[in-house]
């Protein structure tokens, strides 16, 4: 019985593959949207609104910009994501955090 199977695996093994007539969903996977916004790569400058939010949060903090960023309590996700929530609201949470102290 096993045999008679492996015989069509390589019969069908021979034949050429035909092109499909119709597109499917599959060509479109990985095709760019203009929907989705670009985000920015990690090593890219950051912008006037994000050094200004960020330095907003750290004022409250009383800390260091850099503080936040290399203790791993904003990191670039944050200045991307949370620009436009306040930064007395982004401190409150911060202090929140068992790291913190």
């Amino acid at each position: 019985m096993m045999g008679r199977w492996m015989q069509q695996i390589q019969k069908g093994a021979d034949a050429v593959p035909t092109k499909p007539t119709q597109h499917s969903f599959v060509s479109s996977v990985g095709s760019p949207s203009g929907d989705f916004e670009k985000k920015q790569a990690a090593n890219d400058p950051l912008t006037p609104q994000q050094v200004g939010w960020l330095a907003s949060v750290a004022s409250l903090l009383e800390v260091a910009t850099h503080h936040l960023v290399e203790g791993g309590f904003i990191d670039r996700h944050d200045l991307d994501e949370q620009l436009d929530a306040e930064p007395s609201e982004v401190a409150r949470l911060i202090r929140s955090d068992p790291r913190w102290y």
